[in-house]
C-alpha cells in the first residue's frame, strides 16, 4: 500500500468554439487558464501539459496549489459545487 500524500486530481473543462474553430481546454482551478487544440484529443493533450505546467510555476513562485474543485452540470452548464478536501493515507 502506498503511503504518504495523494496528488490533487484537478478539472479540465473541454469545449468546441464556433468563433475560434477549435476545442478550448480550460483550467477552472489555476485561474481559468486555456489553451487550444484543432481536435478534442490535441486539445485534452495541450491541456495536461498546461496542468503540470501551472503546478510547476506556482510551485516556482512559492504560491499553495489550489484546492481541486467539485463540478455539477446542469442541462447548459457546469457550476462549481464546492472545494474537495484532499486526504492523506
Amino acid at each position: 500500500m502506498a503511503t504518504g500524500k495523494r496528488k490533487p486530481h484537478y478539472s479540465m473543462l473541454i469545449r468546441w468554439s464556433d468563433e475560434d474553430q477549435v476545442y478550448i481546454a480550460m483550467l477552472p482551478e489555476f485561474d481559468n487558464a486555456k489553451t487550444h487544440g484543432a481536435t478534442y484529443e490535441a486539445a485534452a493533450k495541450q491541456g495536461r501539459e498546461l496542468l503540470e505546467s501551472c503546478i510547476m510555476w506556482w510551485q516556482q513562485d512559492g504560491k499553495p496549489l489550489p484546492q481541486p474543485k467539485l463540478f455539477v452540470y446542469g442541462e447548459d452548464e457546469a457550476s462549481v459545487e464546492s472545494d474537495l478536501s484532499l486526504t492523506t493515507h
